[in-house]
């Protein structure tokens, strides 16, 4: 059985939450692994026998201490993961130099349902350039952040995957 590993907000945000729970009914051979800081965050998705929880510091700055080789893949999942200020510029080279590990032992490296800015400079848009072009597959969920990138290879569009999602009680409803 193949181990991913998924970085997500996963201290009940909606989106990711769903998310998650949409890649562990999907995915159900899969063994997914994810680290939290607190249990409680997780609620429901303990019942899935698919995912382990790993409790920790679930930083950013926490993966890229990882040895790629730990896990079969990798699945990060977030919207607005790609903004130019703050934390997340000052970690985008290591972000790239952990993909680029990746890319380099033939793991594959994912970002679902992401998307792009707000950023000021060319350096951060050169580096997320990159960091695309190692990764395996980039999924934007809007069209503004797919055009900036469309001509990477492994970058695609696809609308926000967890608005299809309908719960098991509602289909009925639905289907009227």
């Amino acid at each position: 059985m193949k181990k991913v590993f998924i970085m997500a907000y996963a201290r009940k945000n909606l989106g990711d939450d769903l998310f998650i729970k949409m890649l562990l009914d999907k995915y159900s051979d899969i063994d997914f692994y994810i680290k939290i800081g607190e249990y409680e965050f997780l609620e429901k998705l303990d019942e899935y026998e698919n995912l382990h929880v790993l409790i920790g510091n679930d930083t950013d700055e926490e993966l890229y201490k990882m040895d790629v080789h730990e896990y079969d893949g990798y699945v990060y999942i977030g919207g607005s993961i790609f903004m130019e200020g703050g934390k997340v510029y000052n970690l985008s080279p290591k972000f790239y130099d952990f993909v680029k590990r990746c890319k380099e032992s033939n793991i594959p490296f994912c970002y679902i349902s992401s998307n792009y800015g707000p950023y000021q400079t060319q350096d951060y848009f050169d580096l997320s350039r990159k960091n695309f072009e190692a990764c395996t597959d980039i999924c934007f969920r809007d069209l503004y952040s797919y055009n900036l990138f469309k001509d990477i290879k492994n970058v695609r569009y696809a609308p926000d995957y967890v608005f299809s999602y309908l719960p098991d009680y509602n289909r009925s409803e639905f289907a009227r």
